[in-house]
């Protein structure tokens, strides 16, 4: 971080994890620069590290132990202090993970809490860093690389490693990133943390449905995913969201008002309950077709007829409800090329006059249900079509990436 940068990093309550590795000299460094930029900062480290490095070389308070030792743990009730893991849990509002060994990434992604530090892992609210350093065998083995996917998944944030010169005498992936690299990334991330506050945003996400009669529906196989991962990602961001959600595999994890609905009528009518709003992201699975209900249920054992008409495009409403909101849209197709896809969404986004939209397909590793997205974020500037592809990544790095542009256009 330059020294000239504005720094976000002042009064922010930073607590680093240090495990095992041999880069944990460098975590010295880290902390000054941390609290040069006006951080308070705490260190958790684990007994093996402390064979590396001392906790009296740290420039800040160091705690390593789960218990008080000698402590008589039956006054339990009327010392709050005694809880170390639950105190420490709760002070931050980062936790930075370095360096972060083979040993401290497993535990974290299988939910082991067997010391201090694993312990305040589970127990904090907190957005964690994690800063891999590891024998390049070590990074690249399965088991490693499925505890990390595990933690991305859960939304932890890996920062490196780098390839090079490896302190075992090897070369390869699994040198601890640069302290400036980190001291960038947690600059960001406290950037990033306030850059909605104010903004009132409608995110909408899962299945819609129409019905056919009393028991059955037309329906789609959406997830739910994309949409709440891009709610939590505009309330983490500071905005004030309303979630209109239909059926999802997952619920949101930031704090949000959450709408419940099962039609596109009912949807609508969410989003013009709320129609003050700065920014709408519309990810909702529509049908794009419906019947006229059959009143009771209609009969089983026999074939019926069902004459499916085109349902009304909630997409083209959005500049109607609300002509000053920063409307985003999204276009699912399936096996067609990046050209067409992108033209498609450009058609659709043109014909609802809205002021970006997302194009992803759902087939392959980007199918319905997936944890993974490949997208072309697209937009129109003066009738041109500006198309920007994010390739294969986690719908938490999609959704980071659509709100970077949201408040790009934005401002």
């Amino acid at each position: 971080m330059q020294h000239n940068m504005m720094t976000f990093i002042n009064k922010k309550r930073i607590l680093i994890g240090i495990s095992s590795s041999i880069a944990a000299y460098k975590v010295g460094i880290l902390v000054e620069k941390l609290k040069k930029s006006g951080a308070d900062v705490k260190a958790v480290i684990t007994n093996n590290a402390e064979k590396l490095i001392k906790k009296d070389k740290l420039p800040c308070e160091v705690f390593s132990q789960l218990f008080i030792e000698c402590h008589d743990y039956s006054d339990y009730k009327t010392n709050p202090d005694i809880y170390t893991h639950i105190n420490l849990a709760k002070f931050p509002d980062l936790i930075i993970l370095a360096p972060a060994t083979a040993n401290i990434i497993g535990k974290a992604a299988n939910g082991i809490a067997d010391d201090l530090l694993s312990t305040v892992l589970l127990a904090s609210k907190a957005k964690i860093f994690v800063c891999p350093a590891m024998n390049c065998n070590m990074y690249e083995n399965k088991i490693v690389q499925d505890n990390i996917s595990k933690l991305k998944k859960a939304g932890y944030h890996f920062i490196g490693p780098e390839s090079g010169d490896l302190a075992c005498g090897d070369k390869g992936i699994g040198r601890m990133s640069d302290t400036d690299k980190i001291l960038d990334e947690i600059n960001l991330f406290f950037e990033k943390k306030d850059s909605f506050r104010g903004k009132k945003a409608i995110v909408t996400a899962g299945a819609l449905s129409e019905k056919i009669d009393a028991v059955r529906i037309i329906t789609n196989q959406s997830s739910g995913k994309m949409g709440i991962a891009i709610a939590d990602e505009l309330a983490f961001r500071g905005a004030d969201v309303v979630l209109i959600k239909g059926d999802a595999f997952v619920s949101p994890s930031e704090k949000m008002q959450e709408i419940n609905v099962c039609s596109s009528q009912e949807l609508l009518s969410g989003i013009k309950k709320n129609k003050d709003y700065d920014i709408i992201v519309h990810c909702a699975a529509v049908p794009d077709f419906r019947v006229k209900p059959t009143k009771g249920k209609l009969p089983s054992g026999k074939g019926i007829k069902l004459k499916l008409v085109p349902a009304k495009k909630i997409l083209d409403e959005l500049k109607k409800i609300n002509p000053k909101g920063f409307a985003v849209g999204f276009k699912a197709e399936a096996d067609v090329s990046d050209n067409k896809l992108v033209d498609s969404a450009f058609e659709r986004l043109k014909k609802s006059k809205i002021d970006l939209i997302v194009a992803n397909r759902i087939s392959g590793k980007t199918s319905f249900g997936s944890d993974m997205n490949e997208v072309f974020i697209i937009n129109n500037i003066g009738g041109k079509k500006n198309a920007k592809k994010i390739p294969l990544a986690s719908k938490k790095e999609i959704a980071d990436k659509i709100a970077d542009e949201i408040l790009l256009r934005m401002e």
